[in-house]
C-alpha cells in the first residue's frame, strides 16, 4: 500500500479511502458492492473473475511482492511432522535453524 500511495501521490492522484478491512473476503464483498476498487493478488479472486463477480485489470511495470512470516506458540507441542517440515524450511530460512525450536 505504500509504494501504491507514493505512486499515485507522484501522480499527482489523491486517493479517497472508503474503508480499510482486515481480511480479503470482506474486501471482495464490498468492492463487489460497488464500495470502491481494490488491489488483490490474483489467487484470491480468481473465483470471483470466472463467475463475472469481479472484473480485474493487471498492473504493470512493478513486481507485486508480499512479506510473510514463518508463526508459532512458543508453548506448542511441535509433532514429528511438523518437526521434519521445520528441518526442511532450515534449507531456506537460515536464521530458523538458529532458534533450536
Amino acid at each position: 500500500r505504500i509504494w501504491l500511495d507514493g505512486k499515485l501521490a507522484a501522480a499527482g492522484i489523491q486517493v479517497q479511502v472508503a474503508a480499510e478491512f482486515d481480511n480479503m473476503e470482506s474486501i471482495k464483498r464490498s468492492v463487489a458492492k460497488g464500495v470502491g476498487i481494490t488491489i488483490l493478488p490474483e489467487y484470491a479472486v480468481h473465483s470471483e473473475l470466472e463467475i463475472g463477480m469481479l472484473h480485474a485489470l493487471p498492473i504493470e511495470g512493478k513486481p507485486m511482492q508480499r512479506t510473510l512470516k514463518l508463526v508459532w506458540n512458543d508453548e506448542s507441542y511441535f509433532s514429528p511432522v511438523t518437526r521434519t517440515f521445520l528441518r526442511f524450511l532450515e534449507s531456506y530460512l537460515p536464521r530458523l535453524a538458529e532458534l533450536r525450536l
